[in-house]
């Protein structure tokens, strides 16, 4: 058993180094997202109806003959999902799991959606089913044209950014600090590579073999888990190492126990712009559900595109 301050957690549920491969999570998360998916589909498509019939309504009647179905079909909303599905190179990205896009993959089969759609309930579904907030996910995405891993530089980020590097990139795309640490509560699930924070517990100084910011028992453990991620790249930790199967508050609460898997999770409780959330969160789990809930659904309209901005593909690793 590893003490943390008084707490504690049995290695094997928390410390443990796993592999990707997650097929019996994803034989679970399959007829959970199917069932929401298509009813969400359905709502959709009637509010689009009554969308064109009231919009059809307005129009002087000279116009009617005009408006073609074509371009009613472009009233509906085009959206990008900020994060584009790819190809996975597996000699590129050995790390990429390839039975989560075999679950895309198998319902996209089963529904004439986008696949950004498909994602985007299935990340949402995937939290209910984790025990966290409903929110709401509107439909009508469009996939994009374009798929390159060098796009994604600079717009998603890293776990070794300062916090202000932090505080700017969630800036430009709209998002208020606040927004920032409460989208960050999603590591409350999933998992991180070991070559994610090796630097912060193997020699990270002359006098100390990890981060200061570290529990020291923690960093010891974390140490042990990932002894042999050299060798074995996929070795990998839970982000939560309390509650990693649950969707809860319990992240916030072991910020400040020193039990911050990545340098980002432990600066938001060292920064005094983003502490006194991290302490509203930790005590409040029914504040940060709302705030997680608006935040992602804020995040679901990020790069919105109209018209012929994009396509719903066929398959999911390729443009039509």
């Amino acid at each position: 058993m590893l003490w943390t301050h008084g707490i504690i957690t049995p290695p094997s549920l928390s410390l443990a180094p796993h592999s990707l491969s997650l097929p019996a999570a994803h034989s679970q998360l399959l007829p959970q997202i199917l069932p929401q998916v298509r009813t969400d589909h359905a709502r959709h498509r009637h509010q689009q109806a009554d969308h064109v019939s009231n919009h059809r309504r307005r129009l002087p009647p000279p116009l009617l003959p005009r408006l073609s179905r074509r371009r009613l079909r472009r009233l509906r909303p085009r959206l990008l999902h900020p994060f584009q599905l790819r190809r996975a190179r597996r000699r590129r990205q050995p790390l990429l799991p390839g039975d989560a896009f075999d679950l895309v993959v198998r319902a996209k089969t089963a529904l004439e959606l986008a696949c950004a759609d498909i994602l985007a309930v299935a990340a949402r579904n995937l939290v209910i089913m984790m025990g966290g907030p409903y929110y709401a996910v509107k439909l009508g995405r469009k996939d994009g044209f374009i798929s390159k891993s060098t796009l994604v530089e600079g717009n998603i980020p890293k776990p070794t950014m300062s916090m202000t590097q932090l505080i700017k990139l969630f800036a430009s795309k709209g998002f208020a600090i606040q927004e920032m640490v409460a989208l960050t509560g999603a590591h409350t699930i999933g998992f991180s590579h070991c070559s994610e924070f090796s630097t912060y517990i193997y020699n990270y100084t002359k006098n100390s073999p990890s981060d200061p910011s570290y529990n020291p028992r923690y960093a010891d453990g974390l140490r042990k888990a990932c002894a042999d991620y050299q060798s074995n790249p996929t070795i990998s930790v839970f982000n939560d190492i309390m509650t990693p199967n649950k969707f809860d508050n319990a992240y916030f609460q072991s910020l400040s126990r020193g039990l911050g898997l990545l340098s980002s999770d432990r600066a938001l409780y060292s920064d005094l712009r983003t502490r006194p959330y991290v302490e509203n969160y930790a005590a409040n789990q029914t504040s940060f559900f709302e705030a997680f809930g608006r935040a992602m659904e804020k995040l679901s309209l990020v790069g919105v595109k109209t018209g012929r901005g994009g396509e719903i593909r066929r398959r999911c690793d390729a443009i039509n």
